[in-house]
């Protein structure tokens, strides 16, 4: 398959890109020949060399076990030594050694990646948690209101900071308890100092360079303001928060001067962390305050509260609309509830006309760290892990548009706007849209191939000619998409075009897509209730033994079993 590279950059982007390639090359370029002087001037100061079979070294060390023991001789003023080591490794050669450390570095990373966005989960469900209010407007009304029981900044300040921050602080803990006393090493309050360092020149420099009047157009985007322009939501808290960033390096610099941390100085730095969340919390509610006056009736007041999440409305509502929901009183109290709620905020009472992230916003509102959606994204990419979804969750994602192929392999006449999508088997139909690139008058035919899933078990087989107007452009096609409780893994078929006349396959690689069915059922498991061994007397007739299944229980499952005789 071909593809041609697409401009993601404009001229001007591009261009200082250049620039800041050239001077970060010229700045390694820099240190690279510093460090030569560096080492010149630390090899006038270095140890006696030692002499072993006629050839010199500088550092030498010996490692005792059990049933022998190792010396080492380096060309370096120490020798590289560590538990993590297996013994002897170190005097490899240092190419492969710099292959090998690489390797483990990238998979360290990678799992550190799926550690912290765990921890970010959780961190994402604490901060979540809402709570109703009641509250009097001007009039003396009581109305309800749904408000996040953490408040954001406080949220930011230590959640927030803990979880995006962990690796590094475990590791400035780890060689600070270990090295109290001594001279601290290279990962003690250095790592925290570089992180720091880093997010505050170079991810804010990143993070104000990459937007631009081009690419600036998120749906959230505030429209008061100019494209390629951000504003800074509450200055009063950013002013707190980047006083504090500046003081910190102000302050360890004032700690560090006479070589030595006391105890008080320590106490201290940490009472700075508390002064600096009140400051920003009282910061963050005048603000809120004054919009709140500015503002007058919140138009949040107007939005029905419920009590149910956004998931429970949704798996409710669904059940129901497929006739397995129960019956009684209280039941169907609860699901007409959710339907007034959903004819009031979303004008409709079809549940499978709402997907499930627009019902979150409107339920749950914005997440308050919403960034942790990118982090999923670039993990999903990095581990190549297939989406996870819900029961029940409605999803579509197109990952591979036509327009990334070259000209020269694709069909001139007609083709597909996306050649791969994945759906949930809840989705309950795909739409998958047909271009008539010449915009003449023009007939194709479009028919459903099996792949793994199979037309009648797994989808809805099409087999269609659309016919095109004179200008007209694209029309979509719709495949419905079987849902059922038993798992199987994910499943393809594919969707090709046709000459409608002769109904030979249309030449080109954008005229054949791909459609994955993801399966969203979750079997469980199957487990012993009691783990532990049972006694029995000798006089029973039999021993019940009683099998449960966790974690899930779609479809119908079976479990072989067999006694094995220990004594």
């Amino acid at each position: 398959m071909v593809f041609k590279i697409k401009p993601i950059l404009t001229a001007r982007q591009l261009r200082r890109a250049k620039w800041t390639c050239a001077f970060a090359a010229s700045m390694l370029t820099f240190l690279g020949v510093l460090s030569n002087f560096v080492v010149d001037a630390a090899d006038d100061e270095a140890p006696p060399k030692i002499t072993w079979q006629k050839e010199q070294w500088y550092s030498m060390d010996v490692q005792e076990y059990p049933r022998g023991r190792i010396v080492y001789f380096s060309k370096n003023t120490e020798v590289c030594q560590s538990s993590l080591l297996i013994p002897g490794v170190a005097t490899l050669s240092r190419g492969m050694l710099a292959v090998a450390y690489g390797l483990c570095l990238c998979y360290l990373f990678i799992g550190i990646s799926i550690v912290a966005e765990i921890f970010m989960e959780a961190i994402e469900k604490i901060t979540a948690k809402q709570v109703i209010v009641t509250i009097k407007d001007e009039a003396g009304n009581e109305k309800q209101r749904k408000i996040l029981f953490w408040n954001a900044t406080v949220a930011n300040l230590t959640l927030m900071a803990l979880g995006s921050s962990a690796p590094e602080i475990l590791l400035a803990v780890l060689e600070t308890v270990t090295s109290l006393g001594k001279c601290p090493g290279e990962l003690g309050a250095s790592t925290i100092v570089g992180s720091a360092s880093f997010n505050l020149l170079v991810i804010s420099g990143i993070s104000i360079y990459a937007v631009s009047p081009e690419n600036d157009n998120d749906d959230d985007r505030d429209e008061e303001m100019d494209k390629g322009v951000k504003r800074i939501y509450d200055m009063r808290v950013f002013a707190i928060t980047c006083t504090s960033s500046l003081w910190a390096y102000i302050w360890l610099w004032i700690v560090l001067m006479d070589q030595y941390v006391k105890v008080w100085e320590g106490v201290l730095t940490f009472v700075f962390f508390f002064i600096l969340i009140v400051l920003a919390f009282g910061a963050d509610k005048v603000t809120a305050r004054e919009a709140e006056k500015k503002k007058g009736a919140d138009a949040k007041d107007e939005i029905p509260v419920i009590e149910y999440s956004a998931y429970e409305i949704y798996k409710d509502l669904l059940i129901e609309q497929r006739g397995g929901a129960p019956q009684d009183e209280q039941s169907v109290q609860k699901r007409d509830k959710m339907k007034r709620f959903l004819k009031q905020t979303m004008n409709t009472e079809q549940i499978d006309k709402v997907s499930l992230d627009e019902l979150k916003k409107i339920v749950e509102g914005e997440g308050m760290i919403s960034r942790i959606k990118y982090r999923k994204q670039i993990n999903t990419f990095m581990t190549g892990k297939r989406p996870v979804i819900a029961k029940y969750e409605k999803m579509k994602l197109e990952h591979a548009h036509a327009d990334q192929l070259d000209e020269n392999v694709k069909n001139d006449d007609f083709g597909f706007v996306c050649l791969h999508y994945s759906v949930s088997e809840s989705s309950g139909k795909l739409a998958i849209q047909v271009i008539n690139k010449k915009r003449d008058v023009g007939r194709v035919r479009v028919a459903t191939v099996d792949g793994d899933a199979k037309a009648g078990e797994d989808y809805d087989a099409f087999d269609g000619v659309l016919e095109f107007a004179k200008g007209e452009y694209s029309k979509p096609i719709e495949v419905g998409i079987k849902d059922d409780d038993n798992w199987e893994p994910d499943e393809d078929f594919f969707v090709q075009l046709y000459n409608a006349d002769t109904n030979g396959e249309l030449v080109g690689q954008d005229t054949k897509t791909r459609v994955t069915i993801i399966d969203d059922d979750k079997p469980g498991q199957i487990c012993f209730q009691d783990a532990k061994a049972q006694k029995v007397a000798p006089t029973d007739d039999y021993c019940e033994i009683v099998i449960i299944r966790k974690n899930g229980s779609d479809g119908k499952v079976t479990v072989d079993y067999e006694t094995i005789q220990l004594g």
